[in-house]
């Protein structure tokens, strides 16, 4: 085995991709505004992507997990919980990148950047693809030069 700063890396999305988000996320869709605080209120309790998410379980034996998600930093304990409930993944299993609370940019432009500002030149070169439902967030991974795969 690969020492642990030479292992790849796979990076990962949450909603949508490992976790089923879709009736909870279309309620919230159809208001406007876009009530977010009820969003983040929420216990966080989607059923998961069973598929995508063996898939993560069988690739972290070897490669490190980085979850790249536009959840806001406060409900970091919940999203943690929600993995550890669903993947058996502890906090010291993973890297978890999440949108800085007062951060209200697109997801795309957002979680990218986020990506970039929390990871290192080194990191990133270890990045063997990423794990996305969005697809104009694949895009603009795909834009820098990642391998994504798109979920549905």
């Amino acid at each position: 085995m690969k020492r642990e700063e030479e292992k790849r890396i796979m990076v990962v999305d949450i909603d949508g991709t490992i976790s089923e988000v879709g009736l909870r996320r279309r309620r919230l869709l159809e208001q406007f505004p876009v009530d977010w605080e009820a969003f983040y209120r929420d216990n966080f309790d989607d059923l998961p992507k069973r598929d995508v998410c063996s898939f993560v379980q069988f690739n972290a034996r070897r490669m490190e997990v980085f979850f790249c998600t536009s959840r806001r930093e406060s409900v970091r304990d919940k999203t943690q919980k929600w993995l550890l409930r669903n993947l058996g993944m502890q906090p010291r299993d993973y890297t978890l990148i999440m949108r800085e609370n007062s951060d209200e940019r697109p997801e795309h432009i957002q979680k990218l950047d986020q990506f970039f500002r929390e990871t290192t030149e080194e990191e990133r070169r270890r990045v063997l693809f990423v794990v996305e439902d969005d697809k104009t967030v694949a895009r603009m991974w795909h834009q820098k030069g990642f391998t994504c795969f798109v979920v549905r």
